[in-house]
């Protein structure tokens, strides 16, 4: 993580990228769901405080995507015993429809975050806001 801390998440991800492509039709993702703080992940078998956010990690799977080089993909560490809502769950699966190229939107990145807080007039009040900027980018867009 000090790598990712020191150097932003982009540099990292192109250079392990970069090094396991070289010579290579492609790569394998072991996505380990421990990576992730538990903050956003809580039902991984060892949760440990620090990981990457939720925008940090579907960034690193949006960069995988970029490169279109995966060959495969699995997702470990979810631990349903002892998720939350299945938060973890939804999460893996949010990430790996981010490694196959499904972009996140401003609406997915804040109602999750708020949603995990309880506070639904908070997401119902993003929800709104996304609405209000989807259309006004619509507008423009028109013109």
């Amino acid at each position: 993580m000090r790598d990712i801390d020191e150097r932003g998440m982009r540099t990292v991800m192109e250079e392990a990228l970069r090094a396991a492509g070289r010579g290579t039709a492609g790569y394998h993702v072991s996505l380990d769901m421990d990576w992730i703080d538990p903050e956003d992940a809580p039902g991984v078998g060892t949760p440990v405080r620090g990981g990457a956010t939720y925008r940090e990690a579907h960034l690193a799977m949006e960069i995988i995507a970029d490169h279109g080089r995966m060959l495969s993909l699995e997702v470990v560490e979810v631990n349903p015993v002892i998720d939350e809502h299945n938060r973890t769950a939804d999460l893996a699966v949010e990430l790996i429809s981010s490694a196959f190229g499904k972009k996140i939107r401003f609406w997915n990145m804040y109602a999750h975050e708020y949603a995990s807080r309880g506070n639904l007039f908070l997401v119902l009040a993003v929800a709104l806001l996304a609405a209000s900027i989807s259309t006004i980018v619509a507008i423009i867009s028109l013109e």
